[in-house]
Order: C-alpha cells, then sequence, then structure tokens
C-alpha cells in the first residue's frame, strides 16, 4: 500500500538533507568545550570590507487582472547567460569566504557524521516471496543486494548475490541512486530504477535472475515507475517534462517500439504512477492530483486484460486500493460525516466498473477513526488488516479482523514521539506485521507485532535503547531516553487553532532559561507530514546543546486531510500563522529566544520560511532556505512551465482567478521583499533543478540585497551556495551530503555568534 500514496508534488521536501537525514545517528557522546560559548561576531571581517554582490537590475512590465507587477530580475529567467553566471560567481565568492573561514569545524562537524554514521546502521527488514528472502547490506561503500533459496538467517555467505551499485556507479560513471527495486511473480526478473545524472530523470534496468547472478537482459529509458505482471510483461510511466501522463505495456526483451500504450490521462492537474497489491493479482494504475484520485487496474494473469475502472474520480475525493480475497480494501476520504478524513471501506473485485461512488451500498465501511485520529496507510493480510494511524501526532496501530464479528484492536507502540513506517510484510498469510520505528534522535528500530498476541511487541535486529514515558500536568508528555528528551506543546494560532509543536533537547541543558540555540523545522504544503524519522543534523545539534523543534502547521498533513485544506489555497496564510504562533510560544516557554532561533525550509517549506522572515524577522536570527519555492506568483502566472497545471489545486490559479491573483501576491515572498532588516540567511539552489529553477532562488537574494537595510548588511549574512550537479532532491554521495550538512551548521553557529574553537 505504501506505493500507493506516492505521486510526485513538485516542491515536496528532499528526504535526505539537512533536516531529514535518515538512518545515520548514535547515542550521545560529550562534546568539546566550545558547546554553547558566545564568543564570536557575525563575521569576522569589518563591515565593508566585503564587496557585496550586485546584481543588474532591469525593468520589466506585466500586467494581471489590471494589475502592474515590476520585476527587475527576469533576465536571470534566460538561461545561463553569461551575466546570470557572472552573478552567480559573486555569490560563489561569499560563499566561499564562509567555508573557508569555519574549516575546521567543518570538517569536526563531518567527523561527528560519520561516527553517527556508523554507529546507528539498521540491518533492513528482508523481503519474502514464496519463501526466497531477499536482503541487501551495506558493505564496502555500496549496496550489495542479495538472495537465499530457503528461510533462515541472512548471513549472507550463505546466499547469492545479485548486484551491487558499486558496479552500476562504475557502468554510468557517476554515484548510482536507485529509485525503485521490484521484483516479478515469477521471481525470474528484478527491475532497477536508476536516477541518471540528470535531475529527475530515470531509467529501468531489468535483470534476469538465474544461478550465477543476475544478467542484464533490457532498459526502458527516461521512465518513473515500474511494475511486473506475469509471462515477462511489465508495465511503465514515462515521464514527459516532469509528469507521468502515459501507462505502456512491455515484453520484457522486445524492442520499445512494439510496447503497446494501455492508458493516458489528458488532464495535467494528474500524476500517473503505478504500483501492485499485495497478492500480486492486480496491477493498480494510479491517477493523482493534490486532491483528488483515480484507480484502474490491471489484471497481472492476463496480459491482454484491459484496464478497469475502479470509481471514477469526482473532485475532492482520494483513495487508494488494496485487495485480498476478492475483496477490494480502499482507504478513502468520501463521505459527508467524516471531515474528509479517511476510512476503510471493503467492495467485492466485481464491483469496479459499476461503482458510481466509494459511499455507494456496495461499500462496506470497515473502520472509520475518531475525530483525532487519522489514517496514514494500509496493510492487508488473509485474516487481518493493519492500519497505521496518527493520534494527533502520535503514532498507532490499529488491526482490524477478517472477521467482522471481531473487534478491532489498537496496538499503541512503545515510542510516542517517533516515525512508525510499515516493513515489507510481502506473504499474504503472515500473522504478523513487521514495522520499524524512529524519531528525530532515535535510530531506526525495527518491530515485529505478533498479531494474536495482541499486547507483544517483539523487537529485530535492536539498533537503539528503550526508555520509560513519564507524564507531567498539563496535558504534555515529557519522554527521557538516554540523554534526549522530547516535549510536545501546543501553541494557539491567530485564529485560535491549537498548532502541535515536537521539541528534542539533551538533558544536561536548560530548556526553559531562554540561553539555548534552537532550531525550528517546518514545511506545510501538499498535506505532506514532517519527517519525524531520524536524522543526523538534529542529533549532532541537540548532543551540542541545542534546542530543535518541529512545527506541525496547516498545509501539511500532521493531522490529517483538513490539516491540509486548512492551510492550502485561499487558506495558504494560516501556515505563516501557524509558525509565528510556534516561535512566540517557543520563546515564551523559555526554550530559547529571538537571536538564538533559526528557521529551516526546504522546497516549499522554504516559501514557509521566508514568508515568515518578509512577516515577522524579528522572531529569528537566522534561516536556511534549501532549494526554496520563493517566487510562486510569478511560476503560477506562466502556464509554460512544466508544473503550472498540476500546482493550481494547492496554490490557486492567478492567471484565471483574480481573488487567487490578488491572495498569492499577498504573501509571495519574493514579491513581498521590503526595506527591513532580515535575519542572517543561508540560500541554497542548484543549477540542475527543474522542480525550483535556478531562477528562483537567483532573483530572491538578488532583490533582498537590493531592499535590505544597511543596518541588515552590517550585522546579517546572506550567502547564496549555487551546486552545479545536484538536482532538486540534493547530492548523491554521502560525502557531498555529510558536507553540505556541515557547512549549514557552521553557517548557524556564525550567524549566532557561537563559538567554534
Amino acid at each position: 500500500m505504501k506505493a500507493l500514496w506516492r505521486f510526485f508534488c513538485p516542491w515536496m521536501p528532499c528526504n535526505h538533507q539537512l533536516v531529514h537525514l535518515q538512518g545515520l545517528g548514535r547515542q550521545s557522546h560529550q562534546f568539546p568545550r566550545w558547546r554553547l560559548v558566545r564568543c564570536c561576531s557575525s563575521s569576522s571581517k569589518e563591515p565593508g570590507s566585503f564587496i557585496w554582490p550586485a546584481a543588474k537590475r532591469q525593468a520589466r512590465q506585466t500586467v494581471h487582472h489590471g494589475q502592474k507587477l515590476v520585476d527587475h530580475y527576469t533576465w536571470m529567467q534566460a538561461g545561463l547567460t553569461q551575466d546570470v553566471q557572472n552573478y552567480i560567481d559573486q555569490e560563489s565568492r561569499m560563499v566561499e569566504t564562509l567555508t573557508h573561514e569555519t574549516q575546521d569545524f567543518q570538517s569536526w562537524i563531518m567527523r561527528q557524521l560519520e561516527d553517527l554514521e556508523n554507529e546507528s546502521k539498521t540491518t533492513e527488514m528482508p523481503t519474502v516471496m514464496n519463501g526466497v528472502v531477499y536482503f541487501r547490506r551495506f558493505e564496502s561503500d555500496s549496496w550489495h543486494y542479495y538472495r537465499r533459496q530457503t528461510m533462515g538467517n541472512s548471513n549472507t555467505d550463505t546466499a547469492e548475490h545479485i548486484l551491487d551499485t558499486a558496479s552500476l556507479t562504475e557502468l554510468y560513471g557517476y554515484p548510482v541512486v536507485l529509485s525503485t527495486v521490484t521484483i516479478s511473480p515469477d521471481q525470474n526478473y528484478m527491475a532497477f530504477v536508476v536516477e541518471t545524472s540528470a535531475s529527475d530523470t530515470y531509467d529501468a534496468h531489468i535483470f534476469q535472475l538465474g544461478k550465477n547472478g543476475a544478467e542484464f537482459v533490457d532498459r526502458l529509458n527516461n521512465i518513473l515507475s515500474v511494475e511486473f505482471a506475469h509471462h515477462g510483461v511489465l508495465y511503465y510511466t514515462r515521464m514527459k517534462g516532469l509528469r507521468a501522463g502515459h501507462v505502456w505495456k512491455h515484453q520484457v526483451g522486445q524492442d520499445v517500439s512494439q510496447d503497446k500504450m494501455i492508458l493516458e490521462e489528458p488532464d495535467e492537474k494528474y500524476f500517473v504512477d503505478l504500483s501492485h497489491t499485495k497478492d500480486r493479482r492486480y496491477i493498480t494504475i494510479n491517477l493523482n492530483s493534490t486532491t483528488t484520485s483515480e484507480v484502474h487496474l490491471l489484471d497481472s494473469l492476463d496480459p491482454d486484460a484491459a484496464a478497469s475502472l475502479v470509481c471514477p474520480r469526482q473532485a475532492g475525493v482520494q483513495y487508494f486500493v488494496e485487495h485480498c480475497q476478492g475483496l477490494l480494501y480502499v482507504l478513502t476520504n468520501a463521505g459527508d460525516d467524516n471531515d474528509g478524513e479517511y476510512r476503510l471501506v471493503a467492495c467485492p473485485v466485481s464491483e469496479p466498473g459499476n461503482l458510481r461512488s466509494l459511499t455507494s451500498p456496495g461499500c462496506r465501511i470497515i473502520y472509520a477513526p475518531g475525530k483525532t485520529w487519522h489514517i496514514q496507510d494500509m496493510d492487508v493480510f488473509t485474516d487481518h488488516c493493519v492500519l497505521c494511524a496518527m493520534a494527533g501526532t502520535l503514532p498507532r496501530i490499529v488491526v482490524i479482523p477478517a472477521d467482522a464479528k471481531k473487534r478491532p484492536t489498537i496496538v499503541e507502540v512503545p515510542r510516542e514521539f517517533c516515525q512508525i513506517t510499515p516493513g515489507p510484510n510481502a506473504t499474504c498469510a503472515a500473522h504478523d506485521f513487521q514495522f520499524s520505528l524512529s524519531s528525530p534522535v532515535h535510530p531506526t528500530t525495527n518491530y515485529c507485532h505478533e498479531i494474536k498476541n495482541t499486547s507483544y511487541l517483539k523487537v529485530i535486529l535492536n539498533n537503539s535503547e528503550d526508555g520509560e514515558v513519564k507524564r507531567r500536568s498539563g496535558g504534555s508528555v515529557k519522554r527521557t531516553v538516554g540523554r534526549k528528551i522530547c516535549t510536545r506543546l501546543e501553541a494557539v494560532s491567530k485564529d485560535g487553532t491549537l498548532v502541535p509543536i515536537t521539541v528534542f533537547h539533551s538533558d544536561n541543558v536548560k530548556p526553559l532559561s531562554g540561553s539555548n540555540p534552537m532550531l525550528v523545522c517546518s514545511y506545510g504544503a501538499y498535506g505532506v507530514r514532517l519527517d519525524m524519522s531520524y536524522n543526523q543534523q538534529t542529533a549532532v545539534l541537540v548532543e551540542l546543546g541545542w534546542v530543535v523543534a518541529y512545527c506541525h502547521v496547516r498545509g501539511g498533513g500532521d493531522l490529517g486531510v483538513h490539516w491540509h485544506h486548512a492551510g492550502r489555497a485561499l487558506n495558504k496564510i494560516k501556515s505563516f500563522e501557524d509558525l509565528e504562533a510556534c516561535l512566540s510560544t517557543l520563546h515564551q516557554a523559555g526554550y530559547s529566544q529571538p537571536t538564538l532561533t533559526a528557521l529551516h525550509g526546504i522546497s516549499a517549506g522554504g516559501l514557509l520560511v521566508a514568508a515568515v522572515c518578509n512577516r515577522a524577522p524579528q522572531l529569528i536570527k537566522a534561516a536556511v532556505l534549501e532549494v526554496p519555492y520563493v517566487d510562486v506568483l510569478s511560476t503560477m502566472l506562466d502556464p509554460t512551465l512544466p508544473l503550472t497545471q498540476q500546482e493550481t489545486e494547492e496554490w490557486g490559479d492567478p492567471l484565471n482567478d483574480p481573488e487567487a491573483f490578488d491572495y498569492i501576491k499577498s504573501y509571495c515572498p519574493y514579491q513581498n521583499i521590503a526595506c527591513q532588516d532580515y535575519p542572517s540567511m543561508l540560500v541554497t539552489t542548484s543549477l540542475a533543478d527543474t522542480r525550483v529553477p535556478v531562477w528562483i532562488p537567483l532573483k530572491y537574494v538578488a532583490k533582498l540585497r537590493h531592499m535590505m537595510s544597511s543596518s541588515s548588511h552590517v550585522h546579517n549574512s546572506l550567502h547564496l551556495w549555487v551546486h552545479e550537479e545536484s538536482g532538486h532532491f540534493g547530492q548523491f554521495g554521502e560525502a557531498d551530503i555529510s558536507k553540505q550538512v556541515a557547512v549549514q551548521i557552521a553557517f548557524l553557529y556564525t550567524s549566532m555568534g557561537l563559538c567554534m574553537n
């Protein structure tokens, strides 16, 4: 079911960068004496010793809905001209000054990151298909893929080596990132979807599995998703621009000129994605916009079968499909009595095509969560269905028996502040549910829940410690694990809405003294939940005495579908008000103070951070904006850009709707830069970014430099870091990622005047 939720939002967070580095970490260490000593200014150079980059200004006027827009930097949108390159070179010299002056500190941080990586590696749960075990190991700086013919231990000495990423890297000449690995139902073929050196471009490499390992047999270029049916047939989606809109059928080994198009989606608001049901009976064709979905089924046993529609799309209705024993299990937000939240329904597989609505008599409601709960994912088994749900921001497991006479059971996971991720669970007849837990300060731990023993959770391949949950007055929950403390707060937003905050710090700091540096992370778009899995940047900062706070603002999906709708389109300003309320609450509670507070936002989260920098710069001292989407108005007014049509549901349609134009113009960060003091900023971008093109951050920084008051230039810094090769989702290699994290942490220390001796 996990893949059914996947669709490409153009400005999704890059999950392996500063806030979202996953799978790396360790327990607490003792750190040098410079932990919190404030002994250096924001810059070691005297004011005026820098030659500030200054981009040329050429006014260009456009008129929309009777209103004039004047932009002095549209010339940057013409591509990598000599003028653009000259400006990038000026900005790069500024970043070189930062990196040079903090080189020793960065080296120390990178050593800590390497230690964190080595100490927190978690053995991944294997995938079991008909008694054959597939697994991977990270060995000699490469992922190695294995299979073993019989169940037992996962000793690589008894397993057959299939492939390793080092071989692919040598073949292609750049670090290979595997996007997807899928196995055919008969286990004769294995497909590796590889991100190429070009941003947002993927190729599928098909290998035939035999006694002597894997033999390359086929390749499909410029695809997004691929799924095997039986008889050597596979289906794939082909990319056009940044969107997949067609489904094709391919016979392994045949020329692609013989491929047959199965489905075409003409509406550019919809992304087309493929998955398979757990029992491998059906291939699911998933058509998703940001608010609406539609699913078609392909019978994987019949290569000549046409696609069958489950239920026609209805505006605002989303649904996702699984299959087991002749029943379709559907997660859907259809209905008038569920506040737009998901519930689980079932209908006979014979019904698809006849269903006009997922609330019709042919659909039976199996489980509907309470008002404070929302469903995140599902997994189906022969005798039961398992839901991963959230009670507020706390994860829960719900086990629903196939026997309707039996009541569902709720499993409280041992960590109240964590992220839950379902394991492979590839066998329908299994009687246990494997999943992993993590939090920003806890490395991934694998668990197995035995369904028949409703209260038993078994730790498998455990790499982190357990801890107890302590409660205190006032309804907050404080959890102490080792030297890490997690507290959940709520801020009161401008309209009275309670906004959750999750705070992490070490137990050897005084959290209510207001003297701690604090990093505040948020996103708030597309209905995407904040990534609360383990990340090494948070671990380093917490052990250095920082407070790290995650603000679950509206526009994200942290509290369900309604939380997303409350912060999108004509409600977008609610996201900014929520974050401002969270900052004020954290300061009032004594976790930090404005002069020691930094914001961090990635992609659409960069829009959130930049808007708050415009609206309330007095609340923060520094901000890190990675590939920030800061000119929503210009992009949404340009129908020639590849993602404009898909994004109207999230932001509005300013080109054709005067109300949307006025609303977006009122908050767009680029349009609202003012002559005022701003916090220190580090803005990152990439020449290869196709989702937030380089000209968006370039224009933003150029206008900031022109508009910022002279006092900001003296006391606060502004850096633009342009990467040449990485795309929107960041660097390929771990060394490059660690370097980027180290530079960003060094920037935070420099901006706040924290000593790095």
